[in-house]
């Protein structure tokens, strides 16, 4: 039995590690499946954003790796970066929390990265964070359209900000919780879609804040109620509870930038993840 569940397990994973589903012969890479026999993504990726008249593969949506698998690899199709406040808690913030699992779930996305950063008060940190997040986008090998997600808590959301000034990849989705202001400018062309997400009771973020951080003209702003919480609590009580993370997962799902993909296990496409 045991020899048998061991030869199960090593030819289940084939190309990359991957597994492939047993009807339909396809690899389950995250974001969409990919069909060996073909060579080829069984969907199409998203709209050619990154495109480049000088590279001709960067327009074929439906290619792995650049058809480059001997040097390059594809994990999954996303990235998507947890960015967490000023003085967090890696007991708190790790791959266990919940957050985790609803971003793979949502994006679609196996590939859930914290940055780790100091989380010190001050600019100096804030700078050392956004490079340090730059450098971690900078190591991944995107594909052509592969999608670039952020999440962020309290002054998280001034480290993405300030990173997007020097990141060479888009941030196709950014949600930014309980944000603090943020002196340093950011490159709005490069944040595709922004979810600026506040609790009304959150006194945290009026006191760390030269301006109102829960209006920001070029994000789609929901600031929600929290009665229960008190004004510092109700911080930490946007990522911490069940109800609240639905919301506003509910909010980026009406704004969310579309990306098709193929359910080997029911022949169907769907429109976004």
């Amino acid at each position: 039995m045991y020899d048998g569940l061991c030869q199960h397990a090593l030819f289940a994973h084939k190309f990359t590690g991957k597994e492939r589903d047993a009807e339909s012969g396809l690899d389950e890479f995250g974001a969409r499946y990919y069909g060996s026999t073909l060579g080829r993504f069984m969907t199409p990726d998203g709209p050619l954003i990154y495109a480049s008249k000088d590279d001709p593969q960067t327009w074929n949506l439906y290619s792995y790796v650049r058809n480059n698998p001997l040097n390059r690899v594809d994990p999954n199709g996303h990235l998507t970066i947890i960015v967490p406040g000023t003085g967090y808690s890696a007991s708190d913030w790790n791959m266990n929390m919940k957050l985790v699992n609803e971003a793979k779930e949502r994006f679609r996305d196996s590939d859930i990265r914290i940055l780790n950063w100091s989380g010190k008060l001050g600019s100096n940190a804030i700078s050392e964070g956004a490079q340090t997040l730059r450098d971690m986008v900078a190591g991944h090998d995107f594909a052509p359209n592969e999608q670039l997600n952020v999440i962020t808590h309290s002054r998280g959301g001034e480290v993405a900000l300030d990173a997007s000034l020097g990141i060479e990849h888009p941030i196709d989705n950014l949600i930014t919780l309980a944000p603090t202001d943020w002196s340093q400018d950011y490159n709005l062309e490069n944040i595709l879609n922004w979810e600026n997400i506040s609790v009304a009771q959150d006194w945290v973020v009026s006191a760390a804040s030269n301006q109102d951080p829960k209006h920001y003209p070029h994000a789609n702003n929901l600031v929600l109620n929290a009665p229960n919480y008190g004004h510092i609590s109700a911080h930490s009580a946007i990522w911490q509870n069940d109800s609240l993370r639905n919301l506003w997962w509910n909010f980026w799902q009406e704004h969310a930038q579309c990306h098709e993909w193929f359910d080997g296990k029911t022949n169907t496409v769907h429109g976004c993840i």
